[in-house]
């Protein structure tokens, strides 16, 4: 249930994200200032950090959910092969989750 409350999160706070930052840059187009040149910054040095991030976080369950493999087979047989992607997805959704909320908590403040 909290992967699904994740994915949700991450579908509905997206585009208040890119709402804001389109404002933002709108703003920064016609007359720049220094916190909306920090924003935009901000906004183009994060992109490849947090995919950085989340795909590092279902590299990690990945591997651990290999690592249990053994024992997961032999306590559960087929499981393990369903429980893998689920955790690798669901550690991936936490990373994306948490800064899509940190934006908005960010963007919509001012």
């Amino acid at each position: 249930m909290r992967k699904a409350t994740e994915f949700a999160s991450i579908g509905l706070l997206t585009p208040v994200v890119i709402a804001a930052r389109m404002q933002v840059l709108a703003m920064e187009a016609v007359r720049p200032t220094r916190r909306g040149q920090r924003e935009v910054r901000k906004m183009l040095v994060e992109k490849p950090v947090a995919a950085v991030e989340a795909s590092m976080a279902a590299q990690q369950a990945l591997l651990q959910s290999g690592m249990k493999l053994w024992a997961d087979f032999a306590a559960a047989g087929v499981a393990f092969w369903a429980a893998a992607p689920a955790a690798s997805a669901g550690a991936a959704a936490r990373s994306i989750d948490r800064r899509v909320k940190g934006n908005v908590r960010r963007l919509t403040r001012r």
